[in-house]
């Protein structure tokens, strides 16, 4: 098992200080990726892992792109006003756990690694990637969004 990180952890690197024996060998620290390398990434594991945000207004766009993918997320909340916690309640290959419970129970280590070891067939796949929670994410939703907030309830192109 191998637990590989893309992105800045330029904030958080004192966090894997207690690992260090283990980083390079089964923690991998990628640092900023490409768009398609990430993808690849993401695509290639067998679950992604989302830190939570504290900004309660905002959700982070990863997110999407792993329900899109039908990806099984463990979401490690920062506070219980997370802005994933709402899109995840309907997403139905998500673990919510919070930071702050530092020594996990044997039922919370299980549940996680039953929810990792889950397959997911192509049916859902198929199935939850025409669901209505995805709709607000897609590309018309998201330019009629754009529309309204420069143009207002007018259709500029009219």
């Amino acid at each position: 098992l191998e637990l590989h990180f893309v992105g800045n952890i330029g904030e958080c690197s004192d966090a894997f200080a207690p690992y260090a024996s283990e980083v390079g060998r089964t923690i991998k620290l990628h640092g900023l990726l490409g768009g398609q390398a990430a993808l690849a990434a993401v695509d290639g594991a067998a679950v992604v892992i989302n830190l939570g945000n504290s900004n309660p207004c905002q959700l982070p766009s990863k997110l999407v792109e792993y329900m899109a993918l039908a990806k099984p997320i463990l979401n490690v909340l920062q506070t219980d006003g997370d802005p994933s916690l709402e899109i995840l309640g309907e997403y139905p290959w998500a673990m919510n756990i919070f930071a702050d419970t530092h020594v996990p129970t044997a039922e919370q280590v299980q549940n996680v690694v039953r929810h990792i070891e889950r397959s997911i067939t192509t049916d859902e796949m198929i199935e939850w990637a025409d669901s209505e929670v995805l709709a607000p994410f897609g590309l018309t939703s998201v330019a009629a969004q754009y529309r309204r907030a420069l143009f207002g309830n007018a259709d500029a192109r009219a």
